[in-house]
């Protein structure tokens, strides 16, 4: 197996590294995804399942390899209008903070 960058993540992130490297419109082969993060094929198949597990859409085809399905859906995140007047004071008086000590 040669090392690739992939080599340097930690654990946990891995997953995530597969993720990003699949493609929407074209499929990669677990071989190919192996080379290129410096993995094992049995690694890109775990972090596939983990993928999959957590509920992100990886379409996978025998002879063709692995592509991305649906995009996840996010929720939008609504805050009350206190909680947003708070957020904008905190970052405006870090950034007066800052530009103090510039």
């Amino acid at each position: 197996m040669a090392e690739g960058f992939g080599s340097n993540f930690p654990v946990p992130l891995r997953p995530l590294l597969v993720y990003l490297m699949l493609g929407e419109e074209e499929y990669v082969s677990a071989a190919q995804l192996a080379e290129s993060l410096g993995m094992g094929q049995r690694s890109i198949y775990r972090h596939i399942e983990r993928l999959r597990a957590a509920g992100l859409e990886v379409e996978g085809s025998t002879r063709l390899g692995y592509r991305l399905g649906a995009r996840p859906k996010l929720t939008p995140l609504f805050l009350t209008r206190e909680e947003r007047a708070a957020l904008v004071a905190a970052s405006s008086g870090a950034l007066k903070a800052k530009l103090r000590g510039l």
